[in-house]
């Protein structure tokens, strides 16, 4: 029996310490050990942008215009001064221009996106021509 003791004392241990670790394993206890991933991060979704296209130059001249819509198309049209039209869009990203000449030596041109100024142009010439861009927003 002395010397069997020792067998008898290792067994006992590691039956001892196999049922703490099955009783881990088993248990709802976070083990960091077990491979786990991450959710995705969240993309966020586009938000409604306003695109405001502004002309100004003397009262009662005409001018022709040409704009980006919201798909990024161009409109062309002859409009009186001062003219302005908003465009809406939900793209992550917006192209914004506004080229436009009239026939009296005043005219300037804005591009507002979100209510912030993002593009000015004004000419004071005979038969002045402007061109507004704001590239990507």
């Amino acid at each position: 029996m002395r010397r069997q003791w020792p067998v008898l004392a290792s067994v006992v241990i590691l039956t001892v310490a196999g049922g703490f670790i099955a009783s881990l394993r088993l248990s709802q206890i976070h083990d960091p050990s077990i491979a786990t991933v991450p959710a995705p991060p969240m993309i966020a979704s586009a938000a409604t942008r306003t695109i405001d296209y502004r002309l100004d130059g003397q009262p009662g001249d005409t001018a022709q215009v040409s704009f980006l819509a919201a798909d990024g198309k161009p409109v062309q049209a002859e409009v009186a001064l001062p003219w302005t039209t908003r465009v809406q869009s939900r793209s992550l990203t917006v192209a914004a221009g506004l080229m436009a000449q009239a026939t009296k030596p005043t005219l300037e041109c804005r591009v507002l996106i979100d209510e912030v100024i993002r593009s000015t142009v004004s000419s004071r010439q005979a038969f002045p021509t402007v061109n507004c861009q704001v590239p990507v927003s």
